[in-house]
């Protein structure tokens, strides 16, 4: 069993770039058949262009961009369960065929020699049913139809009250494998599963509900696998969704097959092991752990996972085809979501006493209450975690006196949270509903948990007229980890989708110790800050931009740079730029072809650009690995056109080696900037109407700045009409520090006269940069 508070997610960013495959490894993977050639070429677009054979570029780069071989086998999750094999720096899966029993992801198709011929049913199928009729028949006859016939189909009718009676009485005449036991009441699910447990004499017990198509060999390939690994007490397998008609609706779960990493999953947040409708089970295991909980309805499949965990028993999965097709409604049900998440706390509580050497708290309550959770609730443990994410689906009149408890329960204690855990979603929740309630309990909060409640709190009370009208003193904005900073607004390009050209404002360079004196005023606020050189210009238009990112550099700050490219061919920039190591290097790109760069970027120099950009990879791979490269992807092409680029085809590997992100800056339509630029050049100009804006863009309080080139501090470099010295210009860092200038009373003024008049500013009223708000 893996601790819940110890695991370590492994990120694509922690793994490097795998050696080439010897020929002996290749066979090993090609003969134990986990690597699905045909799937990853479909998932994976970048792998339909690439020069080498896929499964060179999964064994060599796949786990690095989070790729799979299959879809079961998840080389993160491998990682994460095992330590020894991320110190291996060998690709998971060729750890996993050399360490681990491959078996788990073995197709049981061609094993019918291996099952035993059973004397009497060895399997009973347990299926509990209320008001049923729509869908009973056909779920009752997909189990009848299975190629394993030998079983005993026990059905708990939970006091129907429609035609599910009659239903079951004709199967079970025609039928002598069906037995029907008719509750008098209403047991509830976990109710009539326990009773019909109860009546179990077979080895084995097959789950399934009354509105599920089970497929034909389900029952086959578990019992196959089951009588294989008798180690494994609890055995899933994929499901597919289908909707209440039966039709596939696209929804799957496809678990992961080995114990190791069932047991990782099941201790990450909301993890979910397997699929309790498809499970089959060794009944002496159920036994073992004395079924399911009493007091859990919905999550009691959640809840029995953790007891076999705890009691030794192995679940798997098995991989191949699925198991199950899966019926699932259009639900929204308030009162059903908060019993839900109200039992997941119980289900954590119990897990975490229990853990503890406590006796389960649970195993004589038969309803779930709010008062039985706080009475059962410790500090410092993944169930108080679970109560502090829950209480926004909680339903309490008393809900505004369980925020402070909750939160003081849980912020102290970072180190039980379960890995996975939502933690900024859930303290903006806090923020934007219970803020006071949430500034009582910051004083006990983790230092980073605290600074993490303090931004989302100065959101929230800059964002709530209620809050304004209490306060009478500005709360300073924070200063942002990122800054970023136009060195220069002089640009080489004339863009169809920019409004450059109708620009109006003097062309400067920002001087060397201007910036020094921003850099240095910035790493006091931000010892971790980043730099962005970035802006209306093109940052390579700067001869000194070199010393400036050395600068940066020799401050500890990050260096992120964005640029069009184009000059990559002059003055040693590739070389001089990537020998200070930046952290990111963003190039924005309509393609590749002299065509896209000569109609979009209005240039003619593609040809020296291209070349220089191949030079660009090579330096980088022998020098600095470690730096990210991303390309901003403008075009009114479809991205699968412009990997159909001759040049990018020709030279694909550098962009696989290099793990490129294509991030989708611009597809298709283009910002009109306010109404300032048209259709050009084939572009097309998206068309949006912000007149009526009702509320602030959220940059304005996160805050998102922009350094102009003469040290001008902007609180939003989102657009500006003609010239950038407007509004949102909030001070200068030639005479001022970037907190005095987040200190400035125009941001009170601005903030409040929205707040209380609705007041937007005239810029952001135009804004036509698609901010949702």
């Amino acid at each position: 069993m893996i601790p819940r508070a110890n695991i370590q997610p492994v990120c694509c960013d922690d793994l490097p770039v795998y050696a080439c495959p010897t020929d002996q490894e290749l066979r090993l993977v090609e003969e134990s058949g986990l690597f699905d050639e045909a799937w990853y070429r479909r998932c994976y677009l970048l792998v339909r262009t690439a020069t080498m054979p896929p499964l060179v570029h999964f064994l060599r780069y796949g786990p690095r961009k989070g790729y799979r071989p299959n879809e079961f086998f998840d080389p993160l999750l491998y990682l994460s369960a095992f330590p020894d094999a991320l110190a291996s720096g060998r690709n998971p899966l060729l750890h996993f065929l050399q360490h681990l029993d491959k078996d788990f992801y073995a197709s049981s198709s061609d094993q019918r020699a291996q099952l035993p011929q059973y004397t009497k049913p060895p399997l009973t199928v347990l299926m509990s049913v209320f008001n049923g009729e729509a869908h009973l028949k056909e779920a009752v006859e997909s189990i009848l139809g299975q190629t394993f016939s030998n079983f005993i189909f026990l059905i708990i009718d939970n006091a129907s009250e429609d035609a599910t009676a009659a239903i079951l009485a004709e199967h079970a005449r025609n039928d002598s494998r069906i037995r029907v036991v008719t509750n008098e009441s209403n047991l509830g699910q976990t109710g009539a599963l326990n009773k019909g447990l109860a009546l179990v004499d077979t080895p084995y017990v097959a789950r399934m509900d009354a509105d599920d198509i089970a497929l034909p060999d389900r029952f086959y390939r578990q019992l196959v696998f089951m009588e294989g690994h008798p180690d494994v007490a609890a055995l899933g397998g994929s499901i597919l969704g289908i909707d209440k008609d039966g039709t596939p609706n696209g929804w799957s779960w496809r678990p992961p097959c080995t114990p190791e990493m069932i047991n990782l999953d099941i201790y990450t947040w909301q993890g979910r092991a397997i699929p309790h409708p498809a499970a089959m089970f060794r009944t002496e295991a159920l036994q073992k752990v004395k079924g399911y909980c009493p007091a859990l309805n919905y999550v009691q499949d959640f809840d029995l996972w953790h007891r076999l965990l705890e009691n030794g028993c192995a679940i798997a999965s098995i991989a191949g085809d699925p198991l199950l097709l899966y019926r699932q409604y259009e639900r929204a049900n308030s009162d059903r979501n908060a019993i839900k998440a109200l039992e997941h706390v119980l289900a954590l509580i119990a897990c975490d006493k229990r853990n503890n050497g406590e006796q389960d708290p649970l195993e004589h309550i038969t309803e779930p209450t709010i008062e039985l959770a706080q009475r059962l609730l410790t500090p410092g443990t993944s169930g108080a975690f679970a109560w502090l994410a829950s209480l926004p689906e909680i339903q309490s009149e008393d809900k505004k006196e369980l925020i402070i408890p909750a939160l003081r329960n849980a912020l102290p204690y970072p180190e039980a949270m379960p890995a996975g855990f939502p933690l900024d979603a859930v303290l903006r929740w806090y923020a934007e509903e219970y803020p006071h309630q949430a500034c009582q309990a910051l004083g006990q909060a983790a230092p980073d948990i605290k600074e993490k409640m303090q931004n989302m709190l100065t959101k929230a009370e800059l964002h709530s007229q209620a809050s304004c009208a209490l306060r009478h003193t500005f709360v300073p904005l924070p200063v942002p980890q990122c800054i970023p900073v136009q060195n220069s607004n002089i640009c080489n390009a004339n863009c169809v989708f920019c409004q450059y050209s109708l620009n109006i404002d003097k062309k400067r360079i920002m001087s060397f110790e201007l910036f020094k004196k921003i850099a240095d005023d910035f790493y006091k606020e931000r010892k971790d800050g980043i730099i962005h050189f970035i802006g209306t210009g093109e940052v390579f238009t700067d001869r000194n931009i070199i010393e400036k990112i050395a600068y940066t550099k020799s401050l500890g700050l990050k260096a992120y740079i964005t640029t069009n490219g184009t000059l990559f061919h002059k003055w040693n920039l590739v070389e001089r730029t990537l020998n200070l190591h930046p952290e990111r290097i963003y190039i924005s790109t309509p393609g590749f072809s002299a065509d896209a760069y000569a109609t979009l970027f209005g240039v003619n120099n593609y040809d020296e650009f291209f070349p220089a950009l191949i030079n660009f990879f090579q330096y980088k791979e022998k020098n600095c690995p470690q730096t990210h490269i991303g390309f901003g992807f403008r075009s009114n092409r479809t991205y699968e056109d412009v990997v159909n680029d001759d040049d990018y085809k020709k030279h694909v590997k550098y962009f696989v080696d290099n793990k490129i992100i294509f991030n989708e800056l611009n597809r298709f339509e283009f910002d009109s900037w306010s109404g300032q630029i048209f259709s050009k050049a084939g572009s097309r100009i998206k068309i949006v109407d912000h007149s009526n804006t009702q509320s602030l863009c959220p940059k304005l309080y996160t805050p998102q700045l922009c350094t102009l080139a003469d040290g001008s501090l902007k609180l939003c470099g989102c657009t500006y009409i003609k010239t950038e010295y407007d509004s949102m210009v909030i001070g200068n860092l030639a005479s001022q520090t970037i907190s005095e200038c987040l200190s400035q009373e125009s941001i009170h003024t601005m903030f409040k006269n929205y707040l209380i008049d609705k007041e937007i500013p005239e810029i952001c009223r135009q804004c036509t940069r698609g901010h949702d708000r």
